[in-house]
């Protein structure tokens, strides 16, 4: 049998172990609230630049870009896009003005995206509000479809696309961002890029305006 005496050490050996696993959970927590704090203020200075560069106005092109390399840098994505919504062709069409991350090959095959495609722009511009597509792979209306085929060519996995509303309720185009992987972003992610779309949507609205 166990002695009272081994029984006692056991005891200690259990609560120091005990501790010793509280502390190391305590430093993981310490770490995780410092990067995502480092995060937070990395991407508030990002967006606090952002708004001087529109404030600026620098020209609509070079702004569209910078929009679009601020939704990638917020969202962590491999590729994103700005797009505005045209009929200038005679029928809905969402039109390519800006983008990173994609090969020119895709450049050209998405320079105009027809309203019935099933890509993840085309289907938040029919439903009027966004679409995530955590697994192109495994979403529905994707399925079999040649814009499948395009996101498998460009080694894209994941994707989401934010409509950009005007001030009275319009939309006015769509900015999108996409991953290698299977990727699903968080609601803070979708807060920080819910700015980026106000300003975004801002700007295709001021330059519709001032083109009138």
């Amino acid at each position: 049998t166990v002695s009272e005496r081994s029984l006692r050490y056991l005891d200690l050996l259990a609560r120091q172990a005990a501790e010793l696993i509280e502390r190391l959970r305590s430093d993981d927590a310490l770490r995780l609230s410092e990067r995502r704090l480092s995060e937070e203020l990395a991407d508030t200075k990002l967006l606090q630049a952002l708004s001087a560069q529109l404030i600026q106005e620098q020209g609509s092109e070079s702004l569209y870009h910078i929009l679009v390399d601020a939704a990638m840098s917020i969202m962590h994505s491999s590729s994103a896009s700005l797009q505005v919504l045209t009929t200038e062709r005679g029928k809905n069409e969402l039109h390519l003005i800006a983008s990173r991350g994609f090969s020119e090959e895709a450049v050209a095959a998405w320079e105009w995206i027809l309203a019935d495609a099933a890509t993840s722009c085309a289907e938040a511009s029919r439903r009027g509000r966004r679409v995530v597509v955590p697994d192109n792979e495994q979403c529905e209306f994707m399925k079999g479809t040649p814009d499948i085929a395009g996101y498998r060519s460009e080694g894209i996995r994941a994707s989401q696309s934010t409509p950009l509303v005007s001030r009275s309720g319009k939309t006015l185009g769509m900015i999108s961002t996409h991953w290698n992987d299977v990727h699903e972003p968080s609601e803070r992610d979708f807060r920080m890029l819910d700015i980026i779309a106000r300003q975004a949507a801002d700007l295709l609205e001021r330059n519709q305006v001032e083109a009138a």
